[in-house]
């Protein structure tokens, strides 16, 4: 349950917000390159945060005057051997399809290792919050006295179900606007949290971990401070709010970064980066909270309530049905350009927050007819069930034709691989 940038809920910045914006990034590019070259990947991971495209125009602007393209030979460390030949390398949820709805974002194995590696956790009863990789990483590894995932993707936990590797697992489905249930109030020792990157979102997040562990440690992620115009100062708003409530807090500085969900790739790739490598990063914040961070949770929707989940030919699509059926209207409000895909999955570009329908490629839509279009998609699930082609599946349904040209943007072949 991970970060879409925004400003507010669909805010745009100020022409005067997006150049101290862009000068920050400079700035930041700057003092990055001053140590020597670096490709692009790891120049995106020394702009706190700012996303891929904003950094390469800022980078393209420097290289009118400032910045020459080197060829570069980078290197990195080789994964570390295993301890033992039965430890699992590979994640059950490494390489599943995202879910933009949650904006989920799974750690990298390595950050993995340095969160466990921290100190001895043998004798501490370990929640996670939102953070199914760490916990199966946990889990695998047998760190802690014991080990409980919270989290809300039902797909998520059926992957990390299937994997019967490791000792039994201890997982709830949950949903962090309802409270923590009563026979876990108090339970844990430490809570690893990663709410959504919005500092409104913050709060509610904190509670819960604060109900799960009162007398606890809590790790909780913290966006960097160019993850949007005004990321800076609603961070300091976090930490002072934290520190009022806190006998201690400590910060590691980059001491997060991500895997690529798939939504997030499509995007990249519709910008000309499909090329770049894990270049979200963030800070880990331990804090030992005395007293609880907020009691109301109004303000937080069910972040699925609305919201119908598909997967015909392996991708999910998601549908918000929370919207009146209009049938003299198309299926789907044609968008300016095929396919489909969002610029980034920040709600601050214009019309993201009327889209209802979004799939873990990137897409973005939008359908007055929501109820409809579910009954359309769980006949090319049928159709995905018993191996009928895409193609042949996409020419079967009754639909118009701009509806059918959308459809088959979002499910070609070479979108699938």
């Amino acid at each position: 349950m991970h970060p879409l940038t925004q400003a507010g809920p669909c805010s745009t910045p100020s022409k005067s917000d997006t150049t101290e914006y862009r000068e920050a990034i400079h700035a930041r590019m700057r003092a990055a390159l001053q140590h020597g070259p670096l490709d692009l990947t790891h120049v995106v991971r020394s702009c706190a945060g700012a996303f891929p495209s904003d950094v390469v125009w800022v980078l393209e602007k420097l290289s009118e005057t400032e910045t020459r393209r080197v060829v570069l030979e980078a290197y990195e460390l080789r994964e570390r051997q295993q301890t033992t030949t039965n430890e699992a390398t590979v994640s059950a949820i490494a390489h599943l399809e995202g879910n933009p709805v949650l904006c989920s974002w799974y750690f990298t194995s390595e950050c993995c290792r340095r969160i466990g590696e921290l100190r001895d956790w043998s004798r501490l009863r370990l929640a996670f919050l939102g953070t199914p990789r760490l916990y199966e990483w946990f889990h695998l590894r047998r760190l802690g006295r014991e080990c409980l995932l919270l989290d809300l993707d039902a797909f998520v936990i059926e992957a990390l179900s299937r994997n019967r590797k490791g000792p039994p697992l201890n997982i709830r489905r949950y949903d962090v606007a309802d409270p923590i249930p009563s026979d876990l109030a108090g339970q844990f020792d430490v809570v690893f949290v990663d709410p959504p990157w919005y500092p409104e979102r913050y709060p509610i997040w904190l509670d819960r971990a604060h109900t799960l562990a009162p007398c606890g440690l809590t790790l909780f992620v913290l966006f960097p401070e160019l993850t949007r115009p005004g990321a800076e100062g609603q961070r300091n708003q976090l930490l002072a709010s934290a520190s009022e409530r806190a006998d201690d807090l400590e910060v590691l500085r980059s001491y997060v970064d991500y895997d690529i969900p798939t939504y997030e790739k499509g995007q990249l790739a519709s910008c000309g980066l499909a090329g770049i490598g894990p270049w979200k990063i963030a800070d880990l914040v331990s804090v030992r909270l005395r007293q609880r961070i907020s009691k109301d949770s109004s303000q937080i929707p069910l972040q699925l309530e609305t919201w119908q989940e598909l997967q015909p030919y392996g991708i999910r699509v998601f549908v918000n049905i929370h919207r009146a059926e209009d049938e003299n209207s198309g299926l789907f409000e044609a968008p300016t350009h095929l396919p489909p895909l969002l610029p980034s999955p920040s709600l601050r570009f214009p019309g993201r927050v009327a889209m209802n329908v979004l799939t873990s490629r990137g897409h973005g839509l939008v359908t007055k007819q929501p109820y409809r279009l579910v009954q359309i998609l769980k006949q090319l699930e049928n159709m995905s069930r018993i191996g009928t082609p895409v193609a042949q599946a996409l020419d079967r349904i009754a639909v118009d034709g701009t509806a059918r040209s959308i459809l088959r943007s979002v499910f070609a072949e070479d979108r699938r691989a």
